[in-house]
């Protein structure tokens, strides 16, 4: 290692790219320093105190104020960016708007996003930690590959949705990937059997599958022989559920951590550890005594020499911070060089850094003019119901189930796929129980016996599946510089985003979807928008006569209106072998900077519908084989 240089490789960013690239790489033998924006290092404690605050606020982690405006110190996470359009638009009313925003669409009943978030775009939906680990801590869990079509959605389907959106190609095939899935695997630690969806296995999983749910199953019992009809091509899907791959244990000891004990609290926060999350490879790569994480450093500038032709990436300029006891503000800067550089501070964070970085005339790694763009997730539709009999929720991990059936088919050419997660948190995630129905019967004035029997008598007969969709390239979705500053004085990110043409086809097809799952579980099924809106005082649910006219019975299976957020973000500084249009290339290495790497879905140039954790742990793994062999040139 040269004397000049601070290290070997410096990362920006200990999530599960950084740290399991930062692991790998100290495990060669080569010295690596980690910048992280919030805590580094942190143990058993912290996730103690993490559960304790979301016990008894609901918000496991504290916000770290020297990202955000002094003014939003204690508001939420959303407050790390800045959102475009002002104000947001309005979310309703949603249903049959076809005529005025997709005549096409063969599903349109089933529409879920208003006519004004169609026409203007809305607000992100998706927040982030920082913190070492970071949104790992509160990921579900899921640990699926992409499908091998996904790489290739363009050359396969070519969708050409009306609003111009294109699909692109990797530049890699699933098959090029393959072998680092079942290193990634390995390396996380995943539970799961079987091939899904023509994702073909050179390696079995390490460990079998987490058993199904109960209420898994009562769905699988109901839907055996169910076939969904796709009106964009008129083909059949079967609509059974099967077990999900997952980053947790379903055996005692593996990577250290405990079998799982199905605390239903994987999101926030696995209270033993048996659910990965990246905070194990932090301490797997201090323990390699080669790498060093400097926490609370924020990453504010990539320093490049424009006097080479090739533009060497030269340093990274940061800000140290500190709080006291006050809730005060202080900083000191600092730069760290050494012989490559690699973002992995996920796809706002990475595109924020690249365009608060002059090069010449642009900003750094911005020659295709790429950097920010193509701002993704995975949009996610929520139906739930009442089913005629118990199906006994908040038992075991969040889901351990999905419908896989309608993440691939000929209807691709026309809107986007989608994935369905099975929950076992009832109507957690819809409607906030289990807290908000007994608190609903104590408003009544029940209480003692009568009230537990009522709780159980609600609770127990909740089922839930959400849908993850996928959405095209659109370069207008995108990260940009806004023009106010955090406490450090450092831009903060403003996003601009929208459901596009595709993704909301998908939505309204994959709600159609998870409404005929439910519909075999109720003798008398009654579909209406939303619950809680239709509560009478004493709690029974009404219907909602705008738009059920002449339809008799208690409304029992319920579509939530608008989308959430996956925690998916993806897109920005995407994958290429055309420096023109893209800004890293199949090694995820910055075209034009040849000593710097992008890590992350941002790198994707294409989304499909599997959680990104899996995919960006194997091309991390993949990526350190090539800047080992690069630093032994």
């Amino acid at each position: 290692m040269s004397e000049s240089r601070d290290c070997d490789v410096v990362i920006v960013g200990a999530g599960v790219a950084g740290a399991i690239l930062a692991w790998r790489l100290g495990s060669m033998g080569v010295k690596v320093i980690v910048l992280e924006a919030g805590p580094g290092r942190q143990g058993s404690d912290a996730r103690d105190r993490y559960i304790d605050n979301f016990k008894v606020s609901g918000n496991p982690y504290p916000l770290r104020p020297a990202a955000l405006k002094n003014y939003d110190l204690f508001t939420n996470t959303s407050n790390y960016y800045q959102q475009e359009p002002q104000p947001r638009p309005k979310q309703g009313p949603m249903g049959a708007v076809t005529d005025a925003d997709d005549p096409e669409d063969p599903f349109g009943e089933y529409n879920i996003i208003s006519s004004a978030v169609s026409r203007k775009g809305d607000w992100f939906q998706t927040n982030y930690e920082r913190q070492a680990g970071g949104a790992s801590w509160h990921w579900l869990g899921n640990a699926i590959r992409l499908l091998p079509t996904d790489f290739k959605l363009r050359s396969t389907y070519d969708p050409r949705p009306p609003d111009g959106s294109r699909a692109y190609d990797w530049p890699i095939s699933y098959d090029d990937l393959e072998p680092w899935y079942g290193k990634a695997e390995q390396t996380i630690g995943v539970a799961g059997t079987g091939e899904i969806m023509g994702a073909w296995r050179s390696t079995p999983y390490p460990m079998p599958p987490i058993p199904q749910s109960y209420s898994d199953l009562k769905m699988c019992a109901a839907t055996a022989g169910v076939k969904f009809v796709d009106r964009w091509t008129d083909v059949s899907y079967p609509l059974v559920p099967q077990p999900s791959p997952q980053g947790r244990n379903s055996v005692d000891g593996y990577n250290g951590r405990p079998i799982c004990h199905g605390s239903s609290s994987c999101i926030p926060c696995c209270p033993i550890q048996a659910k990965y999350d990246a905070t194990q490879h932090v301490a797997m790569a201090e323990e390699t005594g080669n790498v060093e994480f400097r926490g609370q450093s924020v990453a504010y500038q990539v320093l490049a020499d424009t006097t080479q032709q090739n533009l060497p990436i030269t340093g990274i300029a940061y800000r140290r911070w500190e709080a006291d006891a006050y809730g005060n503000i202080s900083s000191t800067p600092g730069v760290v060089t050494g012989r490559i550089y690699v973002l992995a501070s996920h796809a706002v964070e990475n595109a924020k850094l690249l365009l608060s970085s002059p090069c010449g005339s642009i900003t750094v790694a911005n020659q295709s003019g790429q950097v920010g763009r193509n701002l993704a997730d995975h949009p996610v539709a929520l139906v739930y119901a009442r089913a005629d009999r118990p199906m006994y929720p908040y038992r075991g991990p969040v889901s351990t189930s999905g419908v896989e059936t309608l993440r691939d088919g000929t209807f691709r050419k026309y809107r986007g796929a989608g994935r369905m997660e099975v929950g076992n948190d009832g109507w957690l995630w819809p409607d906030g129980d289990p807290y908000f129905t007994p608190a609903n019967l104590v408003g009544q004035g029940l209480w003692g016996p009568e009230l537990a029997q009522a709780v159980s008598d609600k609770l127990t007969h909740q089922t839930r599946i959400g849908c993850f969709v996928e959405q095209l390239p659109n370069p207008d979705m995108r990260v940009t510089l806004s023009g106010v500053l955090d406490v450090l004085g450092i831009p903060m990110p403003r996003l601009t985003y929208g459901i596009d043409v595709y993704g909301r086809r998908a939505l309204s097809a994959n709600v159609a979807a998870m409404v005929k799952i439910f519909r075999g579980m109720v003798a008398r099924p009654v579909v209406q928008y939303n619950y809680a809106e239709f509560l009478d005082s004493s709690g029974t649910v009404l219907p909602d006569v705008a738009r059920n006219a002449g339809v008799e019975g208690t409304p029992n299976i319920f579509v939530r209106e608008g989308w959430f957020g996956a925690g998916h973000i993806m897109g920005t500084h995407r994958m290429g072998s055309d420096p023109a249009t893209s800004v890293v290339n199949a090694e995820q290495r910055a075209h034009g900077h040849s000593n710097l790497y992008m890590l992350g879905s941002g790198s994707w140039p294409s989304y499909g519908t599997a959680n990104p954790s899996l995919t960006i742990a194997a091309l991390a793994l993949r990526t350190a084989e090539t800047i080992s062999k690069e630093l032994t040139r």
